[in-house]
């Protein structure tokens, strides 16, 4: 994260591969998430970052710390003691987002499938087991779709604690797509 002496920024700096993911990423991935995370933070903007500058050419993109004085929900889960209302409060945030973003229009990733399969169908393990392949084929086929967040995985995910109540927050939405809410979901449960 950079800092000024009023506001912190995170630094997203994107090469032609993901560190430690055999995926190919693409200048476009990076606009994409501009995009993406500009149209979520336009509707949500206590829930995601705000773009502050992308350039597609260098794999840039300046977003505000949506972190803050906060941690991820990967550190939580590691370090403290988790509480039911933690993940009530989760559900709950995940549902509201899910519904307010029904309306929304997804930024152009091209052919919805390609993009599932170059990406989205490794980090499920597409191909792996056949009758998981058929499982998410049939995620991938159902309607209805609409934008969606794509890895709420709790490493992506920021919580903080006001008056004792947790709130959420949402970042790295390279793999927000328009798909099934059921996917999100999955995904989440799957990391925790």
């Amino acid at each position: 994260a950079l800092s000024s002496s009023t506001d912190r920024f995170s630094l997203k700096i994107r090469s032609c591969r993901f560190a430690q993911l055999p995926i190919a990423s693409t200048p476009r991935d990076v606009r994409y998430e501009a995009e993406a995370t500009s149209a979520l933070a336009q509707r949500f903007p206590a829930y995601f970052p705000h773009v502050i500058h992308c350039d597609e050419e260098l794999g840039i993109l300046i977003l505000t710390d949506v972190i803050g004085a906060g941690q991820t929900l990967e550190w939580i889960l590691l370090h403290d003691e988790i509480s039911p209302e933690l993940f009530r409060g989760l559900g709950s945030t995940v549902r509201a987002i899910h519904e307010a973003a029904l309306p929304l229009s997804c930024p152009d990733r091209g052919p919805d499938d390609a993009f599932f399969e170059r990406k989205l169908a490794h980090k499920i393990g597409f191909a792996c087991h056949p009758a998981l392949n058929r499982v998410i084929v049939k995620l991938r086929d159902n309607e209805p779709r609409q934008m969606i967040i794509g890895d709420p995985s709790p490493k992506n995910i920021g919580v903080h604690y006001r008056s004792g109540a947790a709130s959420f927050t949402f970042f790295d939405l390279e793999d927000s797509h328009r798909g099934n809410v059921v996917f999100d979901v999955g995904f989440l449960a799957g990391h925790l």
